[in-house]
């Protein structure tokens, strides 16, 4: 497998890992399990993230940079309501 495959792969395992996490988050009435599930999802975001800049090079990641100051992650509400 090359490096680009094994990059991809683990890009993606991050996403749906960050995916699951938020699901759970939504899933629980308890406050500080549902903080707890977002800052997974935070951390695995952020470790597809950080994969993808070994590929795509940090000009790609200063010009996106500038264009999303704030990941979707982020701008996510934790509470139901």
């Amino acid at each position: 497998m090359s490096e680009a495959d094994y990059s991809r792969k683990h890009a993606l395992e991050c996403l749906r890992l960050a995916a699951d996490s938020m699901q759970l988050a939504g899933d629980i009435q308890n406050p500080a399990l549902q903080s707890h599930f977002v800052r997974m999802a935070r951390v695995w975001w952020t470790a597809q993230f950080e994969d993808r800049m070994g590929i795509l090079g940090w000009k790609a990641h200063t010009q996106t940079q500038s264009r999303n100051k704030q990941s979707p992650l982020a701008r996510t509400r934790t509470s139901r309501q």
